[in-house]
């Protein structure tokens, strides 16, 4: 499978990276550059599998290093992705594009587990522990819980910017439903992971 994937990686030509700075976390790969979500799970169950045998260690450092750069990017894709990108758009329009935000979470949910999964085996090499992968999988966890999850479960979080529209915190809650998007309820259930 990692030769599956790296081989993936090198066939993509190098304009097909939208190349920012290290720093940027407004970084967004092209689609192209992406794995399939599939293939992101085949991943993140394969290195559980390892994990829990305690043979993940064995893998060559370089390789894994190399694996925990490209799952990075995969996480980076969604890094800040708005489920609500603006108030203004037609019903219709913003159904379309929650629906492609929520494809690309499950992508980087996915690909932030399998990087978990690798840097959390017993006895890993220093060098794989990269700084970039952890922060930005915070950064992931933190911000589509407090812009997506919360909001969807709890209508008090649902307020655009804070705005108060005189209700308590009581009555919003009692006339709040649960969430019916399964895809959102998907990463929830990834992010838990």
């Amino acid at each position: 499978l990692l030769d599956i994937i790296f081989e993936h990686e090198d066939e993509m030509v190098p304009e097909n990276f939208k190349l920012g700075t290290e720093e940027d976390d407004d970084f967004e790969p092209s689609p192209e550059t992406l794995l399939s979500l599939r293939k992101l799970e085949l991943l993140s169950a394969e290195a559980a599998k390892l994990k829990q045998m305690k043979v993940l260690n064995c893998i060559p450092q370089d390789r894994l290093v190399r694996l925990l750069n490209i799952l990075d990017r995969h996480i980076r894709d969604s890094v800040r992705l708005p489920l609500n990108p603006e108030p203004e758009t037609l019903e219709e329009e913003l159904y379309t594009y929650q629906k492609k935000a929520l494809a690309r979470m499950q992508v980087s949910a996915e690909a932030a587990i399998a990087s978990f999964h690798i840097l959390t085996s017993p006895d890993m090499p220093k060098a794989v522990y990269l700084e970039d992968v952890i922060e930005r999988t915070v950064m992931f966890i933190k911000f589509h819980l407090t812009d997506g999850v919360y909001p969807a479960y709890d209508p008090v979080y649902a307020d655009p910017k804070g705005k108060d529209d005189g209700q308590s915190v009581k009555s919003k809650r009692k006339k709040s439903v649960m969430p019916t998007n399964k895809l959102l309820v998907s990463v929830y259930n990834r992010i838990v992971d």
